[in-house]
C-alpha cells in the first residue's frame, strides 16, 4: 500500500493536523520535533467519517470525510494508537508505521458493536516493543501483516474475526491465552527466525486457526508452543536448532507435522482442565488429530509424550537423530500406526502404568546403542521391534489383537522379559550376536520363533510357549 508520506511539520502540536489526500487516504503523523510520546485516537462517527483526537495533549481535530483508507506514521517516541470502528467500517486499507519506542496499537469496535475493516491491514513495527491488540468483536475481511521489528513485540487478539491470512513477523509474544471471546483467524503464518527473544507462541483452547497454520522458529532462542485451539488446516512446525517446547490438547482436523534441528525438542499431547471450576477440573479438553502426525527432531535430547487419552486416527510417526531420546506412552489411543525411529543414543520408551492401544501396529526401530523398551499395558494390532546394536532390553506385558509380534537383536547384549497374550498371533524373536537372555511370562500365543543367534544365550519360561515353537541357539 505505501501510503506514509512526509507531512509539513511544526513545533506544536505533536500530532499534525489529519489530512485526506486525493486519493481517500487519511495521513495521521506525529511530529518526531515534539519530542513527546502522543496518544493517537482514531474512532469511526459515520460512514467514510473519522475523528482523530490526541487525549495527551487535549486536542480535538474535525471529523475527516470520504476517508477510503488509513495511514498512520509515528515518531521515535512510545505511542498510543486506538483505531475503533463501526459496522460501516474501514473500506479500504490500514497501514501504521512506528518509528521507534515503546507503542501499544488497539484495533476495536465502537461502543461493542462488531466493527469491520474490508481492506489489507500493514503494521511495520520499528526500534522498541510494539504491542498489536485486537478486539470487541471487529471484522478484519482481507490479509493482516504485523512486523514486529528490533524489540519485544507482541500481538494479543479478544475478540477477533481475522477472515484471510495472519503473517507474524519478528513477534515474539503471541497468545489468546487471556482472551476472553473467541479468536477466528483464516490462516496464519509465524515468522520468528530472527526474533529478538524467546519466543512464546499461544493458541488457546479459545482460538480457531480456519485455514493452514505455518510456524518458522529461531535457532538462537527458546520456542515454546502451545496449540490448545481448533486447527481446520494443516500445522506445520519449523522448529530449527535450539531447546523448543510444544504442548497441545488441541483439535485439529488435518495433520500435524514438525521438524526439529540439533538442540533438545520436547512435545507433550494430554488433557487439560478448561480451569472453571475450583480447584481446577473438568470440562477437559484432550489432544485430538483427525490426521497424521509426523514429527522429526533431529539430534539433542527429545522427549515425545502422549498421554491423558490423547487420540491419533490416522498414523503417527516419531524420528529422532543422535542423542538420548525419550518417549512415553501414557494412556494414548492410536487407531493406526505408531512408528518410532529413535537413531542413535541411549533411547526409551516407556509406560507410566497406563493402558495404550494402538490398533494397526506399534514399530520401533532403534540405533547403535542402549535402548530400553517397556510393552507393559499395551494392546496393538502388531508389534515389530528392531532393537540395533548395543546392550537392549525389552520389558512388560502386552496384548496382541493382530497376527505378529517380532523382535530383532543386534550385535550387544538384548534382555528380553515379555508376556505376549494373544490366541491367533504368533512372536519371533531373533536376537543377534552377543550373550542373550530370554524371559517368556506367558500368553496364549499360537506359535513362537526364537533364535537367539551367537554366543551362549539363556531361554526360560519355555514351558509357557505354546505348543506350535520352534526354538534355536539357546
Amino acid at each position: 500500500m505505501s501510503f506514509i508520506e512526509a507531512l509539513e511539520s511544526r513545533i506544536a502540536p505533536a500530532l499534525l493536523a489529519p489530512l485526506v489526500d486525493g486519493k481517500g487516504v487519511l495521513h495521521i503523523m506525529h511530529d518526531d520535533a515534539s519530542g513527546t510520546k502522543e496518544d493517537i485516537v482514531v474512532t469511526q462517527t459515520a460512514a467514510n467519517t473519522f475523528q482523530v483526537s490526541d487525549p495527551n495533549a487535549m486536542q480535538t481535530f474535525a471529523p475527516s470525510t470520504g476517508v477510503k483508507s488509513i495511514a498512520i506514521l509515528t515518531s521515535t517516541f512510545s505511542d498510543t494508537i486506538d483505531l475503533k470502528f463501526t459496522q460501516d467500517g474501514l473500506t479500504g486499507d490500514l497501514e501504521i508505521t512506528t518509528g521507534g519506542g515503546t507503542n501499544g496499537i488497539t484495533l476495536e469496535t465502537v461502543d461493542f458493536v462488531s466493527g469491520v475493516i474490508t481492506g489489507k491491514v500493514k503494521i511495520q513495527g520499528g526500534v522498541g516493543a510494539d504491542t498489536l491488540n485486537v478486539f470487541g468483536g471487529l471484522a478484519i475481511a482481507s490479509p493482516v501483516t504485523f512486523a514486529g521489528g528490533d524489540g519485544l513485540d507482541a500481538f494479543l487478539p479478544s475478540g477477533a474475526y481475522l477472515a484471510k491470512k495472519l503473517t507474524l513477523d519478528s513477534v515474539e509474544n503471541i497468545t489468546t491465552a487471556n482472551a476472553t471471546a473467541p479468536v477466528v483467524i483464516g490462516g496464519m503464518l509465524v515468522e520468528d527466525e530472527d526474533p529478538n527473544g524467546a519466543v512464546s507462541f499461544v493458541l488457546s483452547n479459545i482460538a480457531t486457526i480456519a485455514g493452514a497454520l505455518t510456524y518458522c522458529g529461531s535457532s538462537n532462542f527458546t520456542d515454546n508452543v502451545t496449540l490448545d485451539g481448533q486447527f481446520s488446516g494443516p500445522v506445520k512446525l519449523m522448529l530449527l536448532d535450539g531447546a523448543n517446547n510444544v504442548i497441545s490438547a488441541g483439535t485439529f482436523t488435518k495433520g500435524l507435522s514438525a521438524t526439529g534441528g540439533s538442540g533438545d525438542d520436547i512435545f507433550l499431547f494430554h488433557s487439560k482442565p478448561l480451569g472453571l471450576g475450583m480447584p481446577p477440573g473438568p470440562p477437559y479438553i484432550t489432544a485430538n488429530f483427525a490426521g497424521s502426525v509426523a514429527l522429526k527432531l533431529g539430534n539433542g535430547t527429545n522427549t515425545v509424550t502422549f498421554q491423558d487419552n490423547s487420540f491419533f486416527a490416522k498414523d503417527v510417526s516419531v524420528t529422532t537423530g543422535t542423542g538420548a531420546d525419550t518417549v512415553e506412552l501414557g494412556g494414548a489411543y492410536f487407531a493406526r500406526n505408531l512408528k518410532l525411529s529413535l537413531g542413535n543414543g541411549v533411547n526409551l520408551l516407556t509406560n507410566p502404568s497406563r493402558d495404550n492401544f494402538v490398533g494397526a501396529g506399534l514399530k520401533y526401530t532403534g540405533g547403535a546403542d542402549a535402548d530400553t523398551v517397556d510393552l507393559d499395558r499395551l494392546v496393538a494390532g502388531g508389534i515389530s521391534i528392531v532393537l540395533g546394536h548395543g546392550a537392549n532390553g525389552v520389558s512388560g506385558d502386552a496384548r496382541l489383537i493382530g497376527k505378529a509380534a517380532s523382535i530383532l537383536g543386534g550385535t550387544g547384549v538384548d534382555n528380553i522379559d515379555l508376556g505376549l497374550a494373544s490366541t491367533l498371533g504368533s512372536l519371533s524373536a531373533k536376537l543377534g550376536a552377543g550373550a542373550d537372555s530370554f524371559h517368556f511370562r506367558g500368553g496364549a500365543l499360537a506359535a513362537a520363533t526364537l533364535d537367539g543367534g551367537t554366543e551362549s544365550d539363556t531361554l526360560t519360561g519355555q514351558t509357557l510357549l505354546p505348543a506350535k515353537s520352534k526354538i534355536t541357539s539357546f
